[in-house]
């Protein structure tokens, strides 16, 4: 579960929303950039801490934080 700025989580949604909306009308690249970018949002609220990922994934990401990984 992840929680937090709802301005954060709305546009997370919204550009997940996006990329389902060109993937089904067969426009690959335009979802490709619309998942990037709500990847963005969910990185960066993150990192600046406005939004958090509950316990189901809390020890995956500090994990990956730790070890340099990108996931």
């Amino acid at each position: 579960m992840i929680s937090g700025d709802r301005n954060f989580l709305e546009n997370i949604r919204a550009y997940e929303k996006d990329s389902r909306y060109f993937l089904e009308k067969g426009e690959l690249v335009k979802a490709f950039e619309c998942v990037v970018w709500a990847w963005a949002w969910l990185e960066i609220g993150l990192e600046v801490g406005k939004i958090a990922i509950g316990p189901a994934h809390a020890g995956e990401q500090k994990n990956s934080r730790e070890n340099g990984e990108i996931r």
